[in-house]
């Protein structure tokens, strides 16, 4: 492979930038000063398009929220937070028809350890509700 007598000899490449250093050194006909400003022009344009893309797709793609939550406001999300309102509601009122009604004919309980005694399922559901929480005299829901 022929070189040009032009070539960026050894001389040059110590003085050029570590990150230039193999650009410099390829027997390219370069001036290292040129690539600096060159590379930092290049720089900058792509940091201004950086900036610049990042701004039109934050502001395409900015969320918002349900009112008073950290909720993303989407349908499903909004069918999810009314049935909490309305679950929280029931509770507060001592509503137990509603309860029972809200709540699954399969649903199962074992208070988070591995006593059985302590299970309850639908029907046990049924039973605490008409039965103790209606005894409830204050209720905090958060």
């Amino acid at each position: 492979m022929a070189t040009s007598s032009a070539v960026v000899g050894p001389a040059l490449v110590g003085a050029c930038p570590r990150k230039w250093a193999r650009e410099c050194g390829r027997g390219r006909s370069v001036n290292a000063v040129n690539v600096k400003s060159e590379s930092t022009f290049v720089n900058t344009k792509l940091a201004s398009l950086f900036v610049v893309g990042s701004l039109a797709f934050g502001a395409g793609c900015s969320k918002s929220y349900i009112p008073n939550t950290d909720v993303e406001d989407t349908g499903p999300n909004r069918k999810v937070i009314a049935f909490c309102e309305d679950y929280r509601h029931a509770v507060e009122d001592k509503d137990v028809g509603k309860l029972i009604h809200m709540a699954s004919p399969r649903y199962f309980e074992d208070g988070g350890n591995t006593n059985p005694e302590d299970d309850i399922d639908f029907d046990g559901l049924k039973d605490y509700l008409t039965s103790t929480f209606v005894k409830t005299q204050t209720i905090r829901y958060e």
